[in-house]
């Protein structure tokens, strides 16, 4: 009994770490598509031209 309590807990604690985890990761990748639409300007440009706006405007911060 006391086996399947830990096995439960563990489980749990695991979900939970994968749940924080896929929020982080969503709100970065919500971070970085606000970027990209700031860099591009609403307009198609080359991924090169595209990572130096980018880190530019990481600089200013």
């Amino acid at each position: 009994m006391i086996a399947l309590a830990v096995l439960f807990g563990t489980v749990i604690a695991g979900l939970c770490v994968v749940g924080s985890l896929t929020s982080r990761v969503r709100h970065e990748a919500a971070v970085l598509s606000e970027k990209v639409s700031r860099a591009t300007d609403g307009r198609q440009v080359s991924s090169a031209d595209l990572r130096e706006r980018i880190q530019r405007e990481g600089s200013r911060r």
